[in-house]
């Protein structure tokens, strides 16, 4: 039992940038957007809100650091696929290829070590987990959601904040509108284009409170490739719950929870079957979308002469 609510919380814990990821994400989606620069936004929140806390000290500056940068690779991202009507596929890698390079360029010649940044000394993440009195005499509730990081409170409040937003607002609506029928919208008056600003800068701030996440609430340092494919991760979550808040959110927890499922089991076998292990998340998202599209695949009525 102790082992399964050891996995559960972790699994919350790992399962935090994906859902802030993915509730970021599902306003480029519903807008129309293919995000798949949520890989590189994430990558700099996380190098940015560690280098600017190493060299200043302070966390806040970090974190602030880290939003504002990562905003300009979202406004970057819309010039290039919103205004100039560039591929958004293409665009998207661009800027995550760039990003990835251009961290351990600087760390290189900052720091002297293009690997990682290691502000631990004064980045304690044991000491950002939060003790919240009301979860204390829960049983079993307080040992999976007690003691987590601000940002996976934050994460499970998005949730309904998100589904508030997209469904109860205007600047929600017309989002939905700009993605589903975006002549229909400019017909009403709708500025598509400028909705679309909005969607990637949303999707960029929650992913800058994901990579913020990965680097100073967990480890209090940064290595290189340490997101790992999360954003991509984090877009196989919205496309299999095509677009519904909580079903992507619950694609997010059972990814995360299978990373740390990876992570437990790795400790319990020798080092050749725990590499094997390693590819457990990938699996399962490659099975997940499977499964996802054959139930898209079955409901769909086939029209039409078939042969055969």
């Amino acid at each position: 039992m102790s082992n399964i609510i050891s996995i559960l919380s972790m699994g919350l814990a790992m399962s935090t940038p994906l859902i802030l990821g993915t509730l970021g994400g599902l306003f480029t989606y519903k807008a129309g957007v293919l995000n798949i620069a949520i890989e590189g936004m994430m990558t700099t929140g996380a190098f940015v809100s560690i280098i600017v806390a190493y060299f200043t000290r302070n966390i806040w500056l970090g974190i602030i650091a880290a939003i504002l940068v990562t905003q300009l690779i979202g406004l970057l991202f819309s010039v290039f696929s919103v205004t100039a009507k560039g591929h958004n596929v293409i665009t998207g890698l661009g800027i995550n290829y760039a990003v990835a390079a251009i961290a351990p360029f600087i760390c290189k010649y900052t720091v002297g070590n293009r690997t990682s940044i290691i502000a631990s000394d004064f980045i304690v993440p044991s000491e950002i987990a939060r003790d919240v009195p009301v979860l204390r005499s829960i049983p079993v509730l307080k040992d999976i959601f007690n003691h987590q990081t601000p940002l996976t409170y934050l994460a499970l409040i998005s949730i309904f904040l998100i589904t508030v937003v997209l469904y109860k607002t205007k600047f929600g609506v017309y989002t939905q509108v700009a993605g589903e029928n975006p002549e229909a919208a400019e017909s009403v008056g709708i500025n598509v284009s400028k909705v679309r600003y909005g969607a990637v800068a949303m999707s960029a701030f929650m992913s800058a409170l994901a990579g913020i996440n990965l680097s100073v609430e967990n480890l209090g340092m940064y290595t290189d490739s340490m997101v790992s494919g999360r954003g991509f991760t984090c877009m196989a979550a919205i496309y299999c719950g095509k677009g519904n808040p909580a079903k992507c959110v619950a694609y997010a927890l059972v990814f995360g929870l299978t990373r740390a499922l990876q992570i437990k089991l790795t400790t319990m076998f020798d080092a050749a079957t725990a590499s094997l292990i390693e590819m457990l998340p990938y699996l399962m998202i490659v099975i997940v979308m499977f499964i996802s599209s054959l139930g898209t695949y079955r409901t769909n009525n086939v029209r039409g002469y078939k042969n055969g």
